[in-house]
């Protein structure tokens, strides 16, 4: 239990997300006080290609904190801790000032397939598994360092270091440059069993050793808030900041310390991340191992690069006024055998079977479909498709207890129901609408002494609200073998749809 002496403090948890930044404030307790979140814009290009700009990042965490202070209250002395995630696979180059050069690569840029094609040439693909717990794909910022390298090679000469969005978010509060092992996993750079930089893999990428930042314990002190920083913020200067972790710490927010336990993310993406006790390569590779949080445990886990956004894509493209709106369909569930089949790869497929061709597609449409059966359809898509990435991760790892899932937006009761029928799986709810900044706050409490480890304070503040147990369907199985037929055979189409050949 607390026991530092900041009882009446809080804990600020910044989670700089791939649509929004939100301000989270907890008490020592783990429990929401205040949140703000504030948008930012994503760039297309041309297709294919995402950028967002680092600035932008910044200026929306100034303004989501600054958002989160009440007139008639002063928030910066009450603040005895910061911790800061945000979304991995992004690239950012800055110059040694910490200044921008050029947009931010994101998950969703695919520009650089070609070199992580070469990459793996080079290097071998079981090399590159076994080095890193990934493959490599465009995603990966080690493909987009070698792309830079080559395309841009004025921006690539001004670059003094390549950082994950976190991570200059963090540099911008304290002067001090630094990652941690779950974002430098996330670049594929990251040897997980020496837990150090692959130096193999970076000068397959072109990336200097020196720009990769110092790689450092989650849960230890980066350094103080700088008074600049503070200013900003309206905060006090001199806040301890932790180096915090990427996104995937929501495994602590969710309470996962335990083998064979699972989680459900749900948001722009989607993710199912299961916990081992010991690291667990994937024979087929297409499952992603990486060091948890907590020493001594893994993650063993996939993507869907678009879950969320695929579902706002459908319900904008069937002129729905919102997700929300559309969740009436649902009362339709289960689809009926000869429903329309929702593939949901807009931004291409990451897991379980990797292909930055892939797109989207209804298919299985005939003269009776309505509106309302196509976005049906598309959720069921989008639980498909996390279905078939939970049904590898457990053939791995086993299965123990529910399956982990935020009270966040996706907790619709009837939406809960058809993902609960679909894995086949008992559904825990949390209490808490924010997994991820709560993981955050894990490590916070355990950095400035609210609790003994990180582990402790999951153990303390991570609450369930209620459980979602699977119902019966007799179409359960004709529906997710309809699903992995329409996505296998698509597979053989993307080449040709999109015109592009030859890449892995």
């Amino acid at each position: 239990m607390p026991g530092s002496g900041s009882g009446d403090g809080l804990v600020l948890a910044i989670d700089v997300g791939l649509t929004n930044a939100k301000a989270v404030l907890f008490d020592v307790d783990g429990r929401v006080v205040r949140r703000r979140g504030v948008e930012y814009e994503t760039r297309r290009p041309v297709p294919g290609e995402a950028e967002q700009d680092p600035e932008a990042w910044w200026r929306a965490v100034v303004s989501a904190v600054r958002g989160l202070a009440e007139p008639s209250e002063r928030l910066p002395g009450r603040v005895v801790a910061i911790g800061v995630t945000a979304h991995m696979h992004a690239l950012a180059s800055v110059d040694a000032n910490l200044a921008p050069v050029g947009p931010a690569l994101i998950l969703g840029d695919r520009r650089a397939a070609r070199e992580a094609e070469a990459i793996t040439a080079e290097v071998g693909a079981d090399v590159v598994y076994q080095t890193t717990g990934t493959t490599m794909d465009a995603s990966m910022p080690a493909a987009k360092i070698r792309w830079l390298r080559t395309h841009e090679p004025e921006r690539f000469a001004s670059t003094r270091w390549f950082l994950g969005c976190k991570d200059l978010i963090r540099a911008r509060l304290t002067g001090e440059i630094a990652t941690e092992p779950v974002d430098a996993c996330a670049t594929s750079l990251y040897d997980i069993r020496s837990r150090s930089w692959s130096r193999e893999i970076a000068d397959a990428a072109g990336a200097p050793m020196r720009s990769l930042p110092p790689i450092c314990a989650p849960e230890s002190i980066a350094g103080e808030l700088l008074p600049g920083a503070a200013s900003e913020l309206g905060l006090d200067p001199g806040i301890p900041v932790i180096v915090g972790a990427g996104d995937d710490v929501e495994v602590l927010g969710n309470g996962l310390l335990d083998a064979g336990r699972s989680l459900e993310h749900l948001g722009t993406t989607g993710s199912i991340l299961a916990v081992s006790a010991v690291p667990i390569w994937d024979p087929a590779q297409a499952l992603e191992l990486y060091p948890h949080t907590v020493d001594g445990l893994w993650v063993l886990g996939g993507s869907m690069t678009s879950a969320g956004a695929a579902l706002s894509w459908a319900a904008r493209a069937l002129g729905y006024s919102s997700v929300r709106s559309a969740e009436a369909c649902l009362e339709g569930w289960p689809c009926a055998a000869d429903a329309p089949v929702f593939v949901p790869h807009l931004e291409g497929s990451r897991s379980p079977d990797r292909d930055p061709l892939a797109r989207g597609a209804w298919v299985g449409m005939h003269s009776g479909t309505e509106r309302q059966d196509l976005m049906l359809s598309a959720f069921e898509g989008v639980a498909m498709g996390l279905q078939a990435i939970l049904s590898r991760a457990e053939t791995l790892v086993g299965a123990t207890g529910p399956i982990t899932v935020s009270a966040g937006d996706s907790a619709d009761q009837s939406w809960l129901q058809v993902r609960a029928d679909i894995y086949g799986r008992s559904l825990a709810v949390l209490e808490t609408t924010e997994p991820t900044a709560l993981g955050l706050f894990t490590l916070a409490a355990s950095a400035i002494g609210l609790d003994q480890s990180a582990a402790a304070a999951t153990r303390r503040v991570v609450r369930v609200r209620r459980s979602v147990e699977p119902q019966a369907s007799g179409s359960r199985a004709s529906r997710l073998a309809s699903f992995a037929s329409a996505d296998a055979a698509l597979h053989e189409a993307w080449p040709v749809i999109t015109g592009v050949t030859g890449l892995v």
